[in-house]
Formats: structure tokens, sequence, C-alpha cells
């Protein structure tokens, strides 16, 4: 998508150009003009969400979506370019504005024709999940994620019986079939996954091992999480799947690890200057809201499960808990007027940037857990204690990736997303959790 944006820009800014002056002049990429806008167009789009595929896009929440996203890059380019008064020779307000209405238009285009195709052969497309049917229906809520869906068969090896998924009605059209190596001689599917080796015999991994070297595609369960929804199911992989994996190279990378915490220590630097400002304000808010401590410290377990008391701007009244830990409630009564706005931008993790300092915390990684609940999370969720072996952080991949929650359930999903982040961490997943997180604080999705 992003390549596709840079065409845009290379054609558009050319033909504005040749459209007021009649020729094109040599060496218009080498003005900053150009590089900025496509940076910030490229950064806005993602934030909006907009360079990804969705399923069930609808036209009117694109449109508005890209409307306000259109006005935010011409709005930030145009104080760029004049309020700062380093407007160039080469392209000016007359290459400019061309540029930017015959760019927007060609980047909605595409964007919606796109959407529109892979729509299209995604109905197409044909899955095959090779497990029992109760494990299957497990995981059926977590396919609702799956965006390239498509028809869905459930084969039971154990009972030799085949399924029809259907997201509305389940599991239908029941039928009664042979051994494995028969139903893939009956059709070419799209993707073909299994959970359960043990149920399989020699005779299923022959036709498996001869049906994948034909070119189709055959995924471990834990494997099809992983690349289509971006997560690790913890209740269907094993240790031994965790000891021979790739990935979690950042736990025996004694670089990665300090390039991270040079980082932290740069980016909490500038920002706890930077954000001084917003900060005294919120405290003098805070404080005139309710009777209270301005700030709120709460333990938490970090890496390693080392306890540290994380800091944040107070956001409930001071009787909220009563001595007994609680989790915390969408649209929780116990939130004051303040704490309310300061939990929805975020502003009430400021502080927290303290922790970053310290080294106690980092930017990005899993959210640090009280020590009450901690200890009950470990005892009923596989590999809870797994989310350890990195510092926690302010934000991170479940934050950005799964709405706000307080149960088990909740935390089970978010480890998920803790653990995939862990096994596949890289700057350019940092990169990306940084988009995402400006995105909420933009749209409002806080607590």
């Amino acid at each position: 998508m992003a390549l596709l944006d840079g065409l845009g820009v290379w054609a558009f800014f050319n033909l504005a150009y040749w459209q007021r002056f009649g020729f094109v002049h040599q060496t218009w990429a080498m003005t900053w003009e150009v590089y900025s806008f496509y940076l910030v167009a490229t950064i806005v789009l993602y934030v909006f969400n907009l360079n990804r595929f969705e399923q069930n896009l609808k036209f009117g929440q694109f449109i508005w979506r890209f409307s306000s996203a259109s006005l935010l890059i011409i709005g930030m380019n145009l104080a760029s370019y004049f309020l700062l008064g380093k407007q160039g020779d080469i392209v000016g307000r007359g290459v400019l504005f061309p540029a930017f209405i015959f760019f927007l238009l060609w980047s909605a285009f595409w964007r919606v024709s796109l959407n529109g195709l892979l729509n299209r052969r995604n109905q197409q497309q044909s899955w095959l999940f090779v497990l029992e049917s109760e494990h299957f229906l497990a995981i059926e809520p977590d396919l609702k994620q799956f965006h390239r869906q498509g028809e869905v068969e459930v084969y039971d090896a154990r009972q030799q019986q085949k399924w029809t998924y259907d997201p509305q009605e389940g599991m239908i059209d029941q039928s009664q079939v042979g051994r494995l190596g028969e139903l893939l001689g009956e059709k070419r599917y799209t993707g073909l996954i299994l959970r359960n080796a043990q149920t399989l015999n020699s005779e299923d991994w022959q036709h498996i091992v001869s049906y994948r070297i034909k070119g189709n595609r055959v995924f471990d369960l834990a494997d099809f999480f992983e690349r289509f929804l971006n997560r690790l199911p913890v209740y269907h992989i094993s240790k031994d799947w965790f000891a021979l994996t790739h990935g979690f190279t950042l736990l025996h990378n004694p670089v990665g690890f300090k390039v991270k915490r040079l980082v932290d220590i740069f980016l909490s630097l500038i920002l706890l200057i930077g954000t001084s400002p917003i900060m005294l304000l919120t405290a003098l808010f805070v404080k005139l809201d309710s009777q209270g401590p301005v700030f709120y410290k709460q333990k938490r377990n970090g890496w390693q499960g080392r306890e540290f008391f994380i800091i944040k701007f107070r956001s409930m009244r001071t009787d909220a808990e009563n001595g007994k830990a609680q989790w915390a409630q969408k649209n929780d009564s116990r939130v004051t007027r303040v704490g309310r706005f300061i939990r929805l931008t975020r502003i009430d993790e400021l502080p927290q940037t303290w922790n970053v300092l310290t080294g106690e915390m980092s930017f990005i990684g899993p959210r640090p857990e009280r020590p009450e609940f901690n200890g009950e999370l470990e005892e009923v969720i596989p590999f809870y204690d797994f989310r350890h072996l990195v510092k926690p952080g302010i934000t991170g991949w479940a934050q950005v990736n799964y709405p706000y929650g307080a149960s088990l359930e909740d935390a089970e999903k978010k480890l998920q997303y803790d653990l995939y982040y862990i096994k596949n961490y890289s700057l350019f997943i940092d990169l990306e959790i940084v988009f995402k997180t400006i995105g909420i604080v933009l749209f409002g999705k806080g607590r």
C-alpha cells in the first residue's frame, strides 16, 4: 500500500507540475516538500487504519475515515509549507493543491477497489480444519477475526466426519466421509490446518505430505493463529512447541535488550520534558476535582516477576477499593470526572514515563499486572508467567489489538497477543504499536 501511495505521489506531483508549466522539472524529486508529503500521508493513513484490509468495512465508514485523514494530511502539510516559511522554488501553491487533490482521489479509489477485490477473492477461498469437533468449537469465537474466511470445513479424523462451518449458524451439513486422503483428493483447499497429530495415522500423514509438495499450504493450529490472527493460542500449544519453535530472539540477544533500553531512556527524557505542561495542568485539575493525592501508586509485577510501584495520575475516588483489590470495569462508576477524560486520552499513563526512565518498565511490552491477580492468573492460564520474560510496557501489542476487558477470559486473550509480541519482537512491530497507539488516542478508544 505504501508503494502504491508512493507511485501516486510521484505521478501526481509530476502531473500537477506539467499542468501548470507545460513540462516536468528534472529535479522535482529532490524537493523536501515531496518527501514530507509522502511521509505525512503514509503515517496518517496508517494511524487512521486505512492501510489494511477490512472484510466488513462499510462504504460510509470508509468515507468518514478517509475524509478525516485527508483533512489532517492537508492541514499538516500546509502548516509545514507555509506557516514555517519553507515553501520551495520548485513546488509552489499552484503545484501543491492539484497534487493534493489528485493524490487523495487516487488513494481513495484504489483502496476501495482493492478492498472489493480482496473481499471477492476471500469469499472464494476454502479452508479445512483437521481436529476434533469439540476443539473446533473452542476456537470458533476466534475465527470471527479471521478475515480470509470464505468456506470453512471441519474434519474429525477419529469419527471420520466432516462439517461445514457457517459464522452465523455454526457447524452444519454433517456428513460421513472416509479417510483424510479421500477428502484431500476431492478438493484443493486454500489451507489445511492441523491440531492433534496423534489422531492421524501414517497413511494420513503420507497424504498430507503429498498434498503439501503439490504446492498446497499446511499449517499447525498455533502457526495458523500466529500468521493470520497475530496471537498464540495458549490452550492449544505445548511446552515442546515453545522449546522448538522459531522466534523469541530478543530473549537471547543482549544487544537487542540494550538498544531497546537506550531507546526507552531517550524517549522518556523527551516525553517528560515535552509533556511537562500537560502534566502540570492535569495535576491541578485532579486536585481540584476530588479530594486525595494527585498521583496513584500501585504495586505491580514486572520483569522476571519482580515487584515495583507503577505511577499514574489518580483517576478514581480514594475509596475505590476499600482495601480489597478489584478488577477495573468499563464505564467504572468509581472514576472521577477528570479521571474519565484522562483515562480516555491516556494522559493518566504519562507519569509511568518515570518508571521507564528508572528501568522498571519499557515503553512497549505487556501491561504489568497486580500481584493479587497475577498469582491467580498463573494458576489457571497456561504460560501466563512467560509475559514476565520482558519488561512491562505503557502500551503493547495486546492493548492495541484487544478492546478493554477485565476478566479471566480477557486476561487469556491478552496473553495470546503478549506472547506473539515476545516471540516476534522487532523494531517494525514496535513502530506499528506506536502508530496504533496514536490512533487509539485520536479516536478516543480509552477505558
